[in-house]
């Protein structure tokens, strides 16, 4: 009977956890906050960045009782880019001082606001790829500067329309590549009709 028991917890377990692993945004639609808690405990990182926001944003019951830090810190951890992103914000604006202390189950959280920029950068968030750019254009290390540049055709690679429209900018501007108006056009166009909320491409 024992056996049978921890067979039939075993397959529970398996077949839960399997489903946490295909979970998507759209299942995430359907599901009610305790629901997605459900999740987030069980180690899904997109419930967990799900649960982040809701927390962030004050859209769950309670909402003050729980510590969005913690679950962006879960999700991340776990390599969702996003999240990484979103703590990085977090510690850079300072909100980490009063949320991200509280982590339940984290002795020592990494505070350090470049490793998960960098990692997010890594995971291929075209957000903090362009970020990075952004936080050493204006070094006067060359080598930092090759690295943000990187970062920053990657981002273009991935269509990201900032990004875009960023090397635009530098095409026109002749800095970090040579000065080139035409190319430059042609990404203010490319980045025209990947964002038609935005304006500033077709102004150029």
């Amino acid at each position: 009977m024992k056996k049978i028991l921890v067979i039939i917890l075993f397959l529970f377990v398996f077949i839960k956890s399997s489903f946490a692993e295909n979970l998507t945004k759209d299942d995430l639609l359907k599901m009610s906050p305790n629901q997605i808690m459900v999740f987030a405990n069980n180690g899904d990182p997109l419930a967990q960045l799900w649960l982040g926001d809701a927390i962030y944003n004050g859209s769950i019951p309670n909402w003050n009782k729980y510590s969005y830090c913690k679950w962006y810190y879960k999700s991340a951890e776990q390599n969702n880019s996003e999240a990484a992103f979103k703590l990085y914000n977090i510690i850079k604006t300072g909100d980490a001082l009063s949320s991200c202390p509280k982590i339940i189950g984290i002795k020592k959280p990494n505070l350090d606001k470049n490793y998960w920029l960098l990692k997010s950068a890594r995971l291929n968030n075209p957000d903090a790829q362009l970020t990075y750019f952004e936080n050493v254009k204006s070094t006067d290390d060359e080598n930092d500067k090759k690295i943000g540049f990187m970062w920053l055709k990657k981002a273009v690679k991935s269509n990201f329309p900032p990004a875009i429209t960023k090397l635009a900018y530098l095409h026109l501007w002749g800095s970090y590549v040579e000065r080139n108006i035409g190319e430059a056009i042609k990404l203010f166009a490319r980045a025209s009709k990947l964002d038609i909320k935005n304006d500033a491409p077709d102004r150029e």
